[in-house]
């Protein structure tokens, strides 16, 4: 399933901030920051680049990882989807 318009105009306009701009790719979106990709979309769910210094944040909260099947195999790439209760607090969220 694609990201809709909706959603992505919804979460472009949360990240008006930071500048956002997103680009269709691989089927999801993927969302930059002076070209740096930070987040990404995919059936209308916003995952976010995360790292040693804040994956443990993320997994205290239930965040699932972002997953993709490649050559028949999931892979967890290093994204986390970012709950509802995160989204409603754009200072949290930025």
């Amino acid at each position: 399933m694609a990201t809709s318009d909706g959603a992505l105009e919804h979460i472009l306009d949360l990240l008006e901030p930071v500048e956002p701009e997103a680009k269709r790719m691989f089927g999801g979106l993927g969302i930059f920051h002076r070209g740096l990709m930070f987040a990404l979309m995919e059936d209308d769910t916003l995952y976010m680049k995360v790292d040693d210094l804040n994956l443990a944040d993320h997994e205290a909260e239930g965040s699932g990882p972002f997953t993709v099947v490649m050559r028949g195999k999931e892979t967890t790439m290093g994204y986390r989807d970012i709950l509802a209760n995160v989204l409603e607090n754009p200072d949290r969220l930025i």
